[in-house]
Protein backbone atom coordinates (compact mmCIF):
# COMPACT_ATOMS: atom_id res chain seq x y z
CA UNK A 1 0.00 0.00 0.00
CA UNK A 2 0.90 3.29 -0.98
CA UNK A 3 0.17 6.47 1.63
CA UNK A 4 -1.19 9.56 0.52
CA UNK A 5 -1.30 12.84 1.37
CA UNK A 6 -3.76 15.44 1.88
CA UNK A 7 -2.77 18.16 0.55
CA UNK A 8 -6.37 20.32 -0.44
CA UNK A 9 -7.60 19.57 3.49
CA UNK A 10 -11.09 21.84 3.40
CA UNK A 11 -11.73 21.72 -0.39
CA UNK A 12 -13.71 20.45 -2.26
CA UNK A 13 -14.26 19.29 -6.16
CA UNK A 14 -17.65 21.52 -7.62
CA UNK A 15 -19.05 19.98 -10.55
CA UNK A 16 -21.65 22.18 -12.70
CA UNK A 17 -23.72 18.64 -12.98
CA UNK A 18 -23.92 19.03 -9.07
CA UNK A 19 -25.15 22.37 -8.97
CA UNK A 20 -27.37 22.45 -12.24
CA UNK A 21 -28.71 18.94 -10.70
CA UNK A 22 -29.06 19.55 -7.04
CA UNK A 23 -30.59 23.29 -7.74
CA UNK A 24 -33.37 21.38 -9.97
CA UNK A 25 -34.11 19.07 -7.15
CA UNK A 26 -34.39 21.43 -4.44
CA UNK A 27 -35.72 24.47 -6.12
CA UNK A 28 -38.24 23.00 -9.26
CA UNK A 29 -41.36 22.91 -6.30
CA UNK A 30 -40.76 26.55 -5.75
CA UNK A 31 -40.61 27.85 -9.31
CA UNK A 32 -41.28 26.48 -12.98
CA UNK A 33 -38.27 29.64 -13.74
CA UNK A 34 -34.80 28.29 -12.62
CA UNK A 35 -31.63 29.93 -13.77
CA UNK A 36 -27.75 29.11 -12.81
CA UNK A 37 -24.98 31.09 -14.17
CA UNK A 38 -22.10 29.45 -15.63
CA UNK A 39 -20.66 26.68 -13.28
CA UNK A 40 -16.88 25.21 -14.40
CA UNK A 41 -17.38 21.53 -15.21
CA UNK A 42 -15.01 21.19 -12.76
CA UNK A 43 -13.58 23.31 -10.00
CA UNK A 44 -12.02 23.25 -6.15
CA UNK A 45 -13.59 25.14 -3.73
CA UNK A 46 -13.44 26.21 0.20
CA UNK A 47 -15.86 23.89 1.85
CA UNK A 48 -18.14 26.22 3.69
CA UNK A 49 -17.20 29.03 1.53
CA UNK A 50 -19.57 31.30 -1.16
CA UNK A 51 -18.42 30.00 -4.76
CA UNK A 52 -18.94 33.14 -6.01
CA UNK A 53 -21.94 31.58 -8.56
CA UNK A 54 -25.45 31.62 -8.48
CA UNK A 55 -28.73 30.42 -9.20
CA UNK A 56 -31.98 32.08 -9.44
CA UNK A 57 -35.21 31.50 -9.58
CA UNK A 58 -38.53 33.24 -9.88
CA UNK A 59 -40.73 34.44 -7.50
CA UNK A 60 -43.80 36.16 -7.18
CA UNK A 61 -43.78 39.74 -5.24
CA UNK A 62 -46.74 41.85 -5.64
CA UNK A 63 -48.26 40.34 -8.98
CA UNK A 64 -44.85 40.71 -10.38
CA UNK A 65 -42.05 37.69 -11.02
CA UNK A 66 -38.64 39.07 -9.66
CA UNK A 67 -35.68 36.93 -9.95
CA UNK A 68 -34.19 35.45 -6.32
CA UNK A 69 -30.68 35.11 -6.10
CA UNK A 70 -29.25 32.07 -4.63
CA UNK A 71 -25.77 31.92 -3.68
CA UNK A 72 -23.87 28.30 -4.37
CA UNK A 73 -21.59 26.64 -1.47
CA UNK A 74 -19.74 23.14 -0.69
CA UNK A 75 -20.63 21.55 2.26
CA UNK A 76 -19.74 17.98 4.19
CA UNK A 77 -22.64 16.49 2.41
CA UNK A 78 -22.24 18.41 -0.93
CA UNK A 79 -23.42 21.18 -2.73
CA UNK A 80 -25.56 24.07 -0.70
CA UNK A 81 -27.65 26.83 -1.63
CA UNK A 82 -28.49 29.87 0.19
CA UNK A 83 -26.33 28.91 2.84
CA UNK A 84 -28.03 25.97 4.08
CA UNK A 85 -31.41 27.24 4.16
CA UNK A 86 -34.53 25.60 2.74
CA UNK A 87 -36.60 26.83 -0.06
CA UNK A 88 -39.49 29.11 0.46
CA UNK A 89 -42.61 28.23 -1.69
CA UNK A 90 -44.61 30.52 -2.96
Amino acid sequence: MKPHEITNAGQAALTAKSVYGEFWRQYNRVSKHLHCGKVPGLELVACGQDTGHRCEYASPVDGKARWVNVPVSVGERGVIFDNGRSPKSP
